[in-house]
């Protein structure tokens, strides 16, 4: 489902490029100072989803996972070998909601679960729920189901599964900025998704297998009353960062902007879905998937702007942002589908 609504809305802006308009060339500052100036966060915001390590533990049950490390399934030497493969990572477990309390020191708080059908008398995994997820805290309820993603950091017998809802902390400050917190984990999309409460901000970064090796994607949302904002980064691509904004009274006007490309914005306006758009990006889903790598994304963007280019002319600063846009949000589409 997270796949289809990011398919129509990077095609819908895909489009939006496709009939873009050249603009005449702004200044860094003024570009600043008018569409993306309470924005200048998100660069750093999307480098820190991108950097941090999401590595996933083992596929296990909540009840075999506690078997392991919280009881006797396995001898004191065996359980410190294997919780290196667990220790620090992101596990999605399901509980039933035991107890929720204060931690002092004003530190957050420590809710306790069992597993479902557990035989345990007081706790399977206990959750640290950092201080700005107070309300979180208070709407868990006393023998509820609830799913929890959870970044493991101990166990004990008496203690259980020990984890911690993991959250990004940001330098720069912002009236929009957030400490975004991981609420969901889908093994099955290798997808992470950090909420920021009271906020209108979403962050969500999924990796995919690409030969040896892996490759990251992140997403910030920001949606107003007025406007959508886009920010999207492919690891190792930054230079092509884009950020777009566009109008929800259905105009479909907005604008793009690439930071790391060229200080300058560029008009945009969505008259109809692009369709050339889904078919390149099911040419470099095929590319991945027979020698998937991070060069060839790289090539197939470099060699998208190129074909932009009508010798002996050159584009405009606008129109390579376009291009650049156009290229990463094909290439965002494929490895988010993939």
């Amino acid at each position: 489902m997270a796949g289809k609504k990011i398919l129509k809305s990077w095609l819908l802006f895909c489009a939006a490029l496709s009939v873009a308009p050249a603009t005449q060339g702004e200044s860094q500052n003024n570009i600043a100072a008018t569409s993306f100036a309470s924005y200048e966060w998100a660069e750093e915001a999307l480098n820190k989803v991108i950097r941090t390590d999401h590595s996933w533990a083992p596929v296990t049950s909540c009840k075999k996972l506690n078997n392991m490390f919280a009881a006797d399934g396995l001898t004191n030497l065996q359980k410190e070998r294997e919780w290196k493969k667990y220790d620090n990572r992101i596990i999605p477990l399901t509980g039933i909601v035991v107890d929720v309390s204060e931690l002092p020191l004003d530190k957050g708080y420590h809710a306790v679960f069992k597993c479902v059908s557990s035989n345990s008398f007081v706790s399977d995994f206990t959750v640290r729920i950092p201080k700005h997820q107070a309300q979180y805290a208070y709407d868990l309820n006393v023998g509820e189901k609830r799913n929890v993603a959870l970044q493991l950091r101990s166990y004990g017998k008496l203690t259980g599964i020990y984890g911690e809802m993991p959250s990004l902390k940001f330098t720069r400050t912002s009236a929009d900025i957030c400490k975004p917190t991981l609420k969901d984990a889908s093994r099955k999309d290798e997808l992470l998704r950090y909420e920021c409460d009271a906020t209108p901000i979403k962050v969500k970064t999924k990796q995919k297998k690409a030969g040896s090796g892996t490759i990251k994607i992140a997403e910030i949302e920001v949606k107003r009353d007025d406007s959508f904002y886009g920010f999207f980064q492919i690891e190792g691509l930054e230079k092509y960062n884009t950020y777009i904004k566009i109008a929800t009274d259905g105009s479909g006007k907005g604008k793009v902007y690439a930071p790391n490309l060229k200080p300058c914005v560029a008009n945009i306006q969505a008259d109809s879905i692009n369709l050339f758009m889904t078919e390149k990006a099911e040419q470099i889903k095929q590319v991945m998937r027979e020698n998937g790598s991070l060069k060839n994304i790289r090539e197939f963007i470099q060699q998208f702007i190129e074909d932009k280019k009508e010798p002996p002319a050159l584009l405009t600063c606008e129109q390579e942002v376009v291009a650049a846009a156009q290229a990463l949000g094909t290439a965002y589409i494929a490895l988010w589908e993939m």
